[in-house]
Order: C-alpha cells, then structure tokens, then sequence
C-alpha cells in the first residue's frame, strides 16, 4: 500500500482503532506514534565485498578460472598454462568419464551389430579422440627445440620435449626424413636440366 494512500485511511479514527484490534498497528493514539515503509540501510561497500568474495569462492571451488579476470588479458604462454592448469585437470577427469561411458557405448553396439548385422567389432578397437582449445605458444616451443638441438640434443629428444602437439615423434620424423629427400631429389633434378640446356 502506498506510503500517502495509507496516511489517508489513518485519518480516520474509526480505521486506527480497528486497525488496533485487529494487531495490524500496535501504538496508542495518542503517543504520537507514527505508521511508515521500513528501509533497509543497505551498506553498499559490504555487499560488494561478500559478492566478490561469493565469486571468487565459487571459482576456486568449481576449479574453474575467472577468465573475465584482468591478469588473463596480459598472460601468455607459460603462465597462461599455469593459470589454466585447474581447468585442464577438470577437462582430464570429463575425458576419462567420457572414455569409459564410450567404451560401454561400444560394447552394446557390438552385441546389437553381431545380432541384426552380423557384424563382428571388438570395441577396445574403436577410439574416441578428443582435442583441447588449449592456447599453443608455438614460438617458445620452437625456439626451445632450436636451442636443444643447438646444444647437442638428437632432434627426436628435442621435438618430444619441446613440442606439445606432436604426439608421435617417430611419425614427424619419418616426414622430416621423407621431406629431405623429396627436396633433394626435386633440387637433383632442376641441377640436371639447367646443366643439359
């Protein structure tokens, strides 16, 4: 009820003593008493103290970092990894659960495939890949592998520690080797034709 339409009712003696008995106001009419809104003194500095605390409490439970924080703006490259180590783990353990629901998944689809299809799968066959939007600090990777390799370092050990992304160094350097001698038997054969013109 608004504050001037409940000073209009109170005018009248008759509503203030019914008001009265039923508990609805207790003061005595002639004490002065007074019928108004109750406001909360909110203490703004206290509220936003305990939200900022509330979130940062829910951030640090959840394992999950404030990515609307300031420092992610300035970070890179290792310590955007440390900041993110938290999330990282978190998505570790979902792969994991979703790895062993997959291979159940498989498992009553090879039983139905052998029924209506006639199909044989062995489902520890099938494999579920899963890829990170994790930020790759490329450069630092390379010149990490240049300087291992500068040092005296065999370039497998240092492509298997420098880089993050190869997964199969056997596999890179197979190509690196293919590569060579692709681009030695192309520059071979441009030598061969300028010299016979």
């Amino acid at each position: 009820m608004p504050f001037f339409f409940c000073q209009q009712i109170l005018k009248g003696k008759e509503v203030l003593a019914e008001c009265q008995q039923s508990g609805a106001f207790s003061f005595a009419s002639g004490t002065g008493g007074k019928v108004y809104y109750l406001t909360k003194d909110i203490n703004d500095t206290f509220l936003q103290n305990y939200c900022d605390r509330l979130e940062k409490n829910i951030f640090h439970r959840s394992k999950t970092p404030n990515l609307s924080d300031e420092s992610f703006g300035t970070a890179s490259g290792i310590s955007l990894k440390f900041k993110l180590t938290e999330l990282e783990t978190k998505c570790g353990m979902l792969q994991a659960k979703m790895q062993a629901a997959g291979m159940y998944m498989f498992q009553l689809l090879s039983f139905s495939w052998q029924e209506r299809l006639k199909t044989t799968v062995v489902p520890e066959q099938c494999i579920m890949e899963f890829s990170r939007n994790f930020p790759l600090d490329a450069l630092s990777e390379a010149q990490a592998a240049q300087t291992m390799i500068a040092s005296g370092l065999p370039k497998r050990i240092a492509y298997a520690n420098a880089y993050s992304f190869i997964d199969d160094v056997d596999y890179v350097m197979e190509l690196a080797a293919k590569e060579e001698d692709d681009g030695l038997l192309s520059l071979y054969a441009s030598g061969n034709g300028k010299q016979e013109a």
